[in-house]
This record gives structure tokens, C-alpha cells and sequence, in this order.
């Protein structure tokens, strides 16, 4: 099957490149999950239209064992009185579209809206142990589909008050995709107010869509804390496998020249 040359060493650039991609994907393996949005099983669905209030909360205080987190309140939020479905989505396990749990983001013309994720019951838990001696360095939001303000994306505020009573906070944009995507927040990026530590927090919030803006939309399945790697190691595993593929064509071409 691989009798020729060119054939083996084709083989050859393959596995390597395979062990490069495990090899990257190795560096991040660890993680402590903080919401996978598996709860509530049915999912629970919001609407905001017309003749509604401009708000609404889902509170759930029976997380799943896998998260780190027990309690979780989401506020929807628009900027002024709705239209017809001026906000519609969910949270929690949808066996036909979700059966993994997601939180389900959407608005439609004017007004736009934003919303707000919180989890105030850590109690001074400790965002950098993983366990077995191994540190997160970072947030992971993972995000099924991302459809924000153009070109930039969508806007997210993280905000983490620790027990030392300071605050961590980042700003910033998630870019858009039509497909899954992993938006990692290193710890390194977030400014702090006050004595602030990721090892002793007590609540962690997220903000969506702030500006208000109408006609966004996303998808969050899961909140993880992780080891992020660094630049430096996943741009040298990527080197090393582009130079095992060189290695590899050029191994082929001398073969293959006439004597």
C-alpha cells in the first residue's frame, strides 16, 4: 500500500503532523469547568415583545455537579421598551438543537438589548488549581457561533471580585464566526482594581453586548478556566511540523531525480 517513495514519505509528513496537532492541543488539556449550561434540563426560554418589560431574569441554583459554580443568574436587559420579539433565546439542554447545554443569545431589530451572567456563590474559590499541581492561566469561552457588531464582533466584559476585595476586569471583542469557536482570555489581560487575586474569588460576571446593540446574536456552551499555552510553545511545535513536512518533500524530490 506503501511501496513507493513518495508514498512513504507522504505518510511520514502526515503522522508528523498529526503528533504536532495532538502535541498543541496536549498543552491546553486541562481545565476546571465553571458552567456548561447543561442546567436547566429542559431548557428554560425567554421572549422579550411587545407590551413586555424591558428585562428579564433566570435564576438557577441547581448547577450541575460538573460546574464549579451552584448558582447562576442571567438578566436579558434592552434598551427601551420591546417590539415584537425584540429578544428571543434559552438556556439549558435542548435535545433537538442543544443537547449539550448552551446559553442562547439573540435580538432582532430596534431596541437591541445586552445580557448579563452571574455567579456570585464562590466564595473564595480558587480559579488557578486545576489539580495534580497543575494552573489555569485562563478564561476559555467556548461559543457555537458568534454574529456581533461588524467587523468587530461581539463586545464581553469580564468582571471578577476577589475575597481581598479588589476587582479583576477585561474588555474586549469576540470575533465572528458562523462555526464553533475557542475565545481564551489570559489571565495576563485583565487589569485589577484594588487587591485582587484569581485564587480567591467570589463572583465572577459576564457582560454581553453592552453597547446594546440590535440584531446580535451567539451561542455560549461552555466557561472554563485553563492552562493557556504559550505563544512561544505553540509557535515552535507549529515550526517543527512545517519543517517535518519540508524535510519531507525535499526527502522525496532527491529520491526521486534521475541518477
Amino acid at each position: 500500500m506503501f511501496s513507493t517513495p513518495r508514498a512513504r514519505w507522504c505518510l511520514t509528513a502526515g503522522m508528523m503532523a498529526l503528533l504536532c496537532s495532538i502535541a498543541v492541543s496536549s498543552v491546553r488539556a486541562d481545565f476546571l469547568m465553571i458552567d456548561n449550561f447543561q442546567d436547566p434540563d429542559p431548557y428554560a426560554f425567554y421572549m422579550l415583545s411587545t407590551g413586555d418589560p424591558n428585562s428579564e431574569t433566570l435564576f438557577n441554583d441547581n448547577l450541575s455537579a460538573e460546574s464549579a459554580a451552584s448558582q447562576r443568574e442571567v438578566v436579558i436587559e434592552l434598551t427601551s421598551a420591546p417590539c415584537t420579539m425584540s429578544a428571543v433565546g434559552f438556556i439549558g439542554v435542548d435535545e433537538a438543537s442543544a443537547p449539550e447545554g448552551k446559553f442562547e443569545f439573540g435580538t432582532g431589530g430596534a431596541p437591541g438589548g445586552s445580557a448579563k451572567v452571574t455567579y456570585a456563590d464562590l466564595d473564595g474559590f480558587d480559579l488557578t488549581n486545576l489539580g495534580n499541581n497543575k494552573k489555569a492561566s485562563g478564561l476559555l469561552l467556548v461559543f457555537d457561533r458568534v454574529n456581533g457588531v461588524q467587523p468587530l464582533g461581539l463586545d464581553v466584559t469580564v468582571n471578577i471580585k476577589s475575597s481581598a476585595g479588589g476587582t479583576l476586569s477585561y474588555a474586549g471583542y469576540v470575533p465572528n464566526t458562523a462555526g464553533t469557536q475557542e475565545y481564551i482570555i489570559p489571565y495576563a489581560k485583565f487589569d485589577a482594581d484594588g487587591e485582587a487575586s484569581f485564587a480567591a474569588v467570589d463572583e465572577i460576571e459576564l457582560l454581553f453586548n453592552e453597547s446594546g446593540t440590535h440584531n446580535v446574536d451567539f451561542g455560549l456552551g461552555e466557561l472554563q478556566a485553563t492552562n493557556v499555552p504559550e505563544p512561544s510553545s505553540a509557535v515552535l511545535v507549529g515550526l517543527i511540523g512545517a519543517a517535518l513536512m519540508l524535510f519531507a518533500g525535499n526527502r522525496w524530490r532527491t529520491r526521486r531525480r534521475p541518477a
